[in-house]
């Protein structure tokens, strides 16, 4: 908990590496400019209120064969635009049905291929903010989206999405903060039957929950 993983010299290398049959339990993290931010093969992978961006020479997030529980976090400028093949979040469940991604911001990630989410079996992507991905926010095939801010909802009609501009405080490269403004439009429109603890930064969430990482507290 509240370590900062940073500046790996290996393009190839993760911050975090989660190996075959191992639990890693990644709370409040701050992965930031390695090859990849976090890579899990064959693990169970929980990350809460985390910070994942930077990872520029392979991307974010790699989870493969994996049960995962992505919660609450900020996964945002991973990726290569010319080099990469995924940029924010690669995943791939291991068929137990158990997985979990709620409550995020995938933000301004890179990749010649899909630079948000790219989904390589049937998952759920819920209660998250997706803004300004290079290419495509999410893999329309595998991926489905519910109650979450995304540019093109037309993949899922009728799950509650929203295609409205979330108002994030900063979307300036040298400054970003994805904190919501108070006037978000995501504000109380997350999934309210999920309830997965407090957000990004250890605030409670409300019955009518917030999307993406951050909850508006009055």
């Amino acid at each position: 908990r509240r370590l900062t993983i940073r500046d790996g010299t290996d393009p190839s290398s993760a911050g975090v590496y989660c190996r075959s049959s191992a639990r890693c339990f990644l709370s409040r993290l701050h992965v930031h400019n390695n090859g990849f931010g976090v890579w899990g093969d064959g693990s169970i992978v929980y990350l809460d209120r985390s910070r994942v961006h930077d990872n520029l020479a392979s991307g974010g997030v790699y989870l493969a064969s994996s049960e995962f529980h992505i919660t609450n976090s900020w996964i945002w400028a991973n990726g290569s635009a010319s080099a990469s093949s995924f940029g924010g979040v690669s995943l791939q469940d291991d068929g137990n049905n158990l997985s979990v991604f709620a409550f995020n911001t995938v933000f301004a990630n890179r990749s010649p291929a899909v630079s948000g989410v790219r989904c390589q079996n049937q998952i759920t992507l819920s209660s998250s903010i997706f803004r300004n991905n290079a290419t495509a926010d999410v893999s329309s095939t595998q991926c489905r989206v519910a109650y979450s801010a995304i540019a093109d909802t037309s993949p899922w009609p009728s799950a509650n999405n929203l295609t409205d501009n979330p108002l994030l405080t900063s979307e300036l490269p040298q400054a970003v903060d994805l904190h919501l403004q108070d006037g978000s439009p995501c504000r109380g429109t997350g999934d309210p039957g999920l309830a997965l603890g407090p957000d990004i930064d250890g605030q409670n969430r409300d019955v009518a929950p917030d999307m993406g990482a951050d909850e508006i507290v009055p």
